[in-house]
């Protein structure tokens, strides 16, 4: 969706400028403080999230669902880092990956994550 379209669905702080990616990751980087300063834990949504998918594994229900998943091929990577992208969760648990089209900003912020997983992954010894 475009950055200009989120107002039309959105209830948001008029200060943000959406047509800023930087603005944007900014918030992004923030919401789990604010989460987390407002009720003093964030793991509800994760075991809820947990909960959700083992359920379309077990029902087998092709359902998608956004999950951290090691990448086949989608923007250049080939089971060397493990990302979060839309998949359809099924009996065997990943059953697709769901590629998004990225701009150019997008990919960019999405190589220099990559990059940061692996050198951590190299520090911490793993070998991939």
């Amino acid at each position: 969706m475009p950055y200009a379209d989120l107002d039309t669905y959105l209830d948001r702080d008029p200060k943000v400028d959406l047509s800023s990616p930087e603005d944007i990751k900014a918030n992004v980087v923030t919401a789990a403080y604010d989460v987390f300063n407002g009720k003093g834990w964030t793991n509800a949504g994760v075991a809820i999230s947990a909960v959700t998918m083992a359920k379309a594994v077990v029902l087998d229900e092709r359902s998608i669902y956004p999950a951290s998943t090691t990448l086949r091929g989608e923007y250049g990577y080939d089971g060397n880092v493990a990302l979060s992208m839309p998949c359809v969760i099924g009996i065997n648990g990943v059953e697709k990956r769901i590629p998004v089209a990225l701009n150019e900003w997008e990919e960019a912020k999405l190589h220099e994550s990559a990059a940061y997983i692996q050198e951590a992954m190299k520090d911490a010894g793993v070998k991939f």
